[in-house]
């Protein structure tokens, strides 16, 4: 039987759906000759998303043996010697068809971590996830895949009572030994310099090549032009002087187009999606003071 001498950490990004849409680990494969010289392994997510799932399969009730583990590892990266790997998928948590049953908001995201967590027994295991407003996610849910438009969505759910602190602490309840790192989606064009550095868990000195890929996403293409001029003529900005620079350039070359969306939703109206937004500034609060969590902000 094999031994296990090195255990890496694993890094599971839980999404969420209709946040980043896999940008985060794009962003990082720019760098993938700089990740590996770090110990750091960021692969496509098709080439392991099957493998995940299959692994799942396999374990019992507690977590997979130490070969099966070993195994598990192995299909992930043929390094030997790796310290982090990454792993994405905004499915993690179920998909979105089910994101309210049993008239819960991912009512099961203690079930579905706590699996993920025992997949390496053996190993550290942190969770990233970004959160977003409930007037504008729930929306974009309901809008794609199998129930697109479907009015009952929501199951028999108050959308009032959607709590992503809720979610935040069944996760961190079934696994009090892994980290949590949270952000608000709205913030993430912002933050996207901090966001890859966190994830990729790389020395904040090191400025990766697609730190500015979720801000162009959303800016004019003078925007887009002019700031990579400016990163160009100024290579060595701390993470936070690039935010400040981020704000400064969304602030002035924002696509109004690529920003404002199209909310289509049965019953979803002004005041509706105001009182959401008002309870999201409370809920995120509440995350931001909970123990062994790390919430992101500008």
């Amino acid at each position: 039987m094999n031994v296990m001498h090195h255990r890496p950490t694993i890094v599971y990004h839980l999404g969420a759906p209709q946040t980043d849409n896999d940008l985060l680990v794009k962003s990082l494969r720019w760098d993938t000759d700089l990740l590996a010289q770090n110990g750091v392994v960021a692969r496509k997510p098709s080439q392991y998303r099957k493998t995940i799932q299959s692994f799942l399969e396999q374990m019992s009730e507690g977590s997979l043996s130490e070969e099966l583990e070993i195994e598990y590892l192995q299909s992930l990266t043929k390094v030997e010697q790796v310290d982090r790997i990454l792993l994405s998928d905004s499915n993690f948590l179920g998909f979105p068809a089910f994101t309210f049953s049993g008239n819960s908001f991912y009512g099961r995201a203690d079930i579905k971590t706590h699996r993920l967590r025992n997949l390496t027994p053996n190993c550290p295991v942190e969770f990233f996830i970004a959160i977003r407003d409930p007037a504008t996610f729930v929306p974009a849910l309901a809008n794609t895949g199998a129930r697109k438009g479907d009015k009952n969505f929501l199951g028999g759910m108050n959308p009032l009572e959607i709590k992503w602190s809720n979610v935040i602490n069944l996760i961190k309840q079934a696994n009090p030994d892994c980290h949590i790192t949270v952000w608000a989606d709205e913030d993430s064009p912002i933050l996207w310099p901090t966001l890859l550095q966190e994830f990729s868990g790389l020395d904040p000195a090191v400025t990766l090549q697609g730190s500015s890929d979720m801000l162009s996403s959303i800016m004019t293409e003078e925007g887009t032009n002019r700031l990579s001029a400016y990163l160009e003529e100024h290579p060595n900005l701390s993470i936070l002087q690039r935010r400040r620079i981020f704000a400064i350039f969304l602030d002035k070359f924002a696509d109004l187009d690529q920003i404002e969306e199209e909310i289509e939703l049965e019953g979803w109206n002004t005041p509706l999606m105001e009182a959401l937004s008002e309870h999201y500034d409370d809920d995120m609060y509440e995350i931001e003071r909970m123990q062994n969590v790390t919430f992101i902000t500008p």
